[in-house]
């Protein structure tokens, strides 16, 4: 005897109290996730660029104070360094540069401007030369003994491990969204099937096997994740150009503004869809097992 089971669309899944929660659960998760991934991967970037920036680079500190003559040791130290064959580049950095380099710190650089400051000289190393630290401190130290340098690549381990904390953090907070979606679509759901379990029960009776119940379930879920996802994206975008104007006239570091590349941009995009296909598998997984328990 062939029949024509009832659809499930019938049930009104869409007057359910508990679905309607999910675009602004959904839409918040994402909202806070563009904003920290963003922050991370903006962190990430530019800390990446820093330790490319110093590899394989040297500052020299020259305390010039009580010194007799400090342009001559300095001549002489910018010539040792030229007769060193691994340096390829030396740069004497300027008082103006100097006063840039501690308004930061000082605030009113007018103040040290009658002070003795110290001579900075940048030099960069060839590509497949390593700085041998001390024996250039050896020989700079005949021309002045308290002269200091600084290796920069002592600073890229740590921050390598400050850039992969970032990105492991930014892992570890998708992670978090992708539970908390998953655990808040999975109640939702079940919440659904208990509150219709007598319609399910009569289209079960008629024909529709666990599968096309699922189907509707999951579309369901799909598109109210979609909706908020979309929510979320269309809140965050703004806010994120808000806060790259805002920095911009705080006067923040570089490192320290959200910058929203094209690959970025293109992540922030693929979330909604992303949640989605979470949410899909979600409502899936969870009607199937609930309806398989029941036989």
């Amino acid at each position: 005897m062939r029949h024509n089971p009832q659809t499930i669309d019938d049930i009104p899944i869409g007057q359910d109290v508990s679905s309607r929660y999910v675009c602004w659960i959904v839409g918040l998760m994402v909202f806070l996730l563009s904003l920290v991934f963003v922050g991370a991967m903006s962190l990430s970037t530019s800390l990446g660029q820093w330790n490319l920036g110093g590899a394989g680079r040297l500052t020299i500190e020259l305390p010039l104070h009580g010194v007799q003559h400090p342009e001559t040791v300095t001549e002489n130290i910018l010539v040792a360094l030229q007769k060193m064959p691994g340096v390829a580049r030396i740069k004497l950095v300027d008082n103006q540069e100097v006063l840039d380099l501690l308004q930061p710190w000082v605030g009113q650089v007018n103040l040290l401007q009658d002070l003795t400051l110290p001579a900075l000289i940048d030099v960069d190393m060839k590509p497949d030369v390593t700085a041998n630290v001390e024996e250039i401190t050896a020989i700079l130290r005949q021309f002045a003994p308290e002269i200091r340098i600084e290796e920069h690549s002592h600073w890229q381990h740590m921050l390598e491990k400050l850039r992969l904390s970032l990105e492991v953090m930014a892992y570890l907070f998708i992670s978090l969204i992708a539970a908390t979606v998953i655990v808040t679509i999975t109640l939702i759901t079940r919440s659904s099937l208990a509150t219709h379990a007598s319609i399910i029960d009569v289209l079960r009776l008629v024909g529709a096997n666990n599968r096309y119940i699922a189907q509707k379930f999951q579309q369901r879920a799909f598109w109210l994740a979609l909706k908020g996802g979309a929510w979320g994206v269309v809140v965050a975008l703004p806010t994120i150009f808000f806060l790259n104007w805002l920095s911009l006239h705080l006067g923040m570091s570089d490192a320290l503004k959200p910058t929203l590349s094209l690959s970025l941009l293109a992540a922030i995009l693929s979330l909604p869809f992303i949640v989605g296909g979470i949410s899909f598998l979600a409502a899936r997984l969870s009607v199937l097992r609930t309806l398989a328990r029941l036989g």
